[in-house]
C-alpha cells in the first residue's frame, strides 16, 4: 500500500458512471496450464460461470463505478479486472461509503483502478521460474523455502501499485508459479493479521509504524479515525468485556464489518491482506494473467514435489526432490492473543449463511478461477442470495455451513 504524508495535497474524488457496455474480456479467469486436471486433458473454462455471476449481480443491483481522481500512476482502467478494480460490480452503498472514508481520512484515499495489493515475485533465472507471493498464503514460509533451495540464484522483483509489468521475454519465458488457499479461511486469517498489526503498530511491510499515525484525534490509525473509516473497529472495542448474547451480536458486527469494508474495497493499513488472491497474482494486467503452476496450500507438499520434478531440480534424498524442507514462519502461536479468535469467526459464518454468500460474492473469482469448491450456501448460483429482499437473504437458507 502507498502511504502518503498527511501534509500531501489530495485531489477531491469525482464520481462518474461507467458505460452500460462493459468490456467483458477483462472479466475472466487467467489462462495457462495451472488448472490442468491431474489425469490430463484440457482445463475447464470457468469464465462463462464468472460472467453469469457478474451479469446476475448487475441485474440485481450491484453497480460498477470509477473513481476518476486521483489517478497519479495509471489510467482509470485495468486490463484484467479483479474485485479491487474500480469497474468490478459492488453494492451501491459503496459509492457513498468510499466518499465518506476519503473525507475522514485522505491518508488512505489513493484508490487505484486495479487495487492496491503489493506485487512481489521471486525469480530464478537458472530454473526459469517466477513465484508470485500472495499474502496469507504461506508467503513467508514459501519464500524461505525457495531461497534455501535456490540460494544465490533467487531475487525479488517488485511491481508497485499502478506500475505496468515489463515486456515479457518470449525467448526465455519463466514458469509462473502461484500459491493459493481456500478464500474464506484466508479471509479469517487476514482479518486477524490486520488486528495483530494494529495492536503491535506494525506496517504492511513489517516495520514499526510512527507513533503519530496513532495520535488522537487525526492520526490515520487513531481510535477516532478508525471508528469513522472502518466498519469493524467499533465492534472490536465493544467486545472487550461482553458475554452471552451481547457478545454474539458484536461478534457478528465485527465479522460483518471486515466484510463490508472489503465489499467496497475500503483501504486502511494492512487492508491488502484481505484483497483477492487474483489481485496479487495478476496485478490487474492481462500480461500477468497467464499462469503455469498452482500450489494449493492443502496439498502443498505434493504440489512442491511435482514442481521440483517439472523444473528438473536435482533430487536430494529418497524422500524429497528438494534440498531444504518447507518450514513454518509467521506462526500464529507466537502472536498476541485477542478477546476474539478464529473459531468465533467460523461460528458467526456457520450461523449466518448470508455472510457466507457475501464472502463468496467478493471472492468469486478466486473460487471459480483457482478451482476451489464453493461453500454449500453458495452452490448452484446461490452466492447472490443475500441480495434478495429487504433482509438481504438472511434466513432464506437455514442450513449451517461447514467451513472447517
Amino acid at each position: 500500500m502507498l502511504l502518503l504524508s498527511s501534509a500531501t495535497a489530495h485531489p477531491k474524488p469525482r464520481w462518474r458512471e461507467t458505460s452500460k457496455s462493459l468490456d467483458w474480456d477483462r472479466f475472466r479467469c487467467p489462462t495457462g496450464r495451472y488448472m490442468e486436471p491431474g489425469g490430463g486433458g484440457p482445463p475447464v473454462d470457468r469464465t462463462p460461470r464468472l460472467h453469469r455471476h457478474l451479469r446476475q449481480g448487475l441485474a440485481r443491483g450491484l453497480v460498477p463505478s470509477l473513481l476518476d481522481a486521483p489517478t497519479r500512476f495509471a489510467p482509470n482502467g485495468s486490463t484484467f479486472h479483479t474485485h479491487e478494480s474500480a469497474a468490478w460490480p459492488k453494492p451501491q452503498r459503496c459509492r457513498a461509503r468510499r466518499k465518506q472514508v476519503c473525507q475522514a481520512n485522505p491518508h488512505f484515499c489513493l484508490i487505484l483502478p486495479q487495487g492496491n495489493a503489493p506485487r512481489t515475485s521471486l525469480v530464478s533465472d537458472r530454473h526459469r521460474i517466477e513465484f508470485r507471493q500472495v499474502w496469507k498464503v504461506a508467503s513467508s514460509s514459501l519464500a524461505s523455502f525457495f531461497y534455501c533451495n535456490m540460494w544465490g540464484d533467487l531475487r525479488a522483483e517488485k511491481l508497485l501499485p499502478g506500475q505496468p509489468p515489463p515486456p515479457a521475454d518470449k525467448r526465455n519465458r519463466r514458469l509462473v508459479v502461484v500459491p493459493t488457499r481456500e478464500p474464506i479461511s484466508r479471509f479469517i486469517a487476514s482479518s486477524f493479521e490486520v488486528l495483530e498489526r494494529l495492536v503491535n503498530h506494525v506496517s504492511p511491510g513489517g516495520s514499526r509504524m510512527p507513533d503519530d499515525m496513532y495520535a488522537e484525534p487525526a492520526g490515520p490509525l487513531s481510535h477516532t479515525v478508525l471508528s469513522a473509516t472502518t466498519s469493524w473497529f467499533k465492534p472490536l472495542l465493544l467486545l472487550t468485556n461482553l458475554t452471552g448474547l451481547e457478545r454474539e451480536v458484536q461478534l457478528r458486527a465485527l465479522v460483518t464489518g471486515f466484510l463490508e469494508d472489503i465489499e467496497c474495497a475500503i483501504v486502511y493499513s494492512a487492508a491488502e491482506h484481505l484483497a483477492t488472491q487474483m489481485s496479487f497474482i495478476t496485478s490487474g494486467y492481462s500480461e500477468r494473467a497467464v499462469l503455469d503452476f498452482q500450489i494449493k496450500i492443502p496439498n502443498v507438499t505434493q504440489d512442491l514435489e511435482r514442481l521440483g520434478h517439472m523444473i528438473k531440480y536435482r533430487p536430494q534424498t529418497n524422500h524429497s526432490v528438494w534440498k531444504c524442507p518447507l518450514g513454518r514462519e509467521n506462526d500464529g502461536a507466537t502472536k498476541a492473543k485477542f478477546h476474539v479468535n478464529k473459531q468465533d469467526f467460523l461460528n458467526v459464518l456457520a450461523n449466518h449463511p448470508s455472510l457466507v454468500q457475501r464472502l463468496c460474492t467478493v471472492y468469486i473469482q478466486d473460487y471459480l478461477c483457482l478451482g476451489f469448491a464453493l461453500p454449500a450456501e453458495c452452490e448452484g448460483g446461490r452466492e447472490l442470495g443475500w441480495l434478495d429482499g429487504p433482509t438481504h437473504g438472511r434466513g432464506r437458507h437455514p442450513e449451517r455451513v461447514d467451513l472447517h
